[in-house]
């Protein structure tokens, strides 16, 4: 007999083509494709907007005093891509 999740309620039923292991993986994460999706852009979004940041902060610095002197636009960049790191790696399985 097999466990069959539709809008997140656990029906039984035989002869299906899901999997244990997949309902298992329905049951412990109900999210949306559509959610995940979405916080897989939002965290690419943030990561790469985070990295431009950084090269724009470093790029406006004086070239000699660059380990010496952090600007604002250097430490946003920082905080946003830590940000989208972690989006994307709550969208992971």
């Amino acid at each position: 007999m097999f466990y069959i999740v539709r809008n997140n309620n656990v029906l039984k039923e035989e002869n299906s083509n899901y999997s244990n292991k997949k309902v298992e993986r329905m049951v412990l994460f109900p999210f949306n494709r559509r959610e995940k999706n979405k916080q897989r852009v939002w965290g690419s979004v943030l990561s790469l907007g985070g990295l431009l940041l950084v090269a724009v902060g470093v790029l406006t610095v004086n070239i000699t005093p660059i380990f010496l002197e952090i600007n604002i636009i250097t430490l946003i960049g920082i905080v946003s891509f830590l940000i989208g790191i972690v989006y994307l790696t709550d969208t992971l399985d």
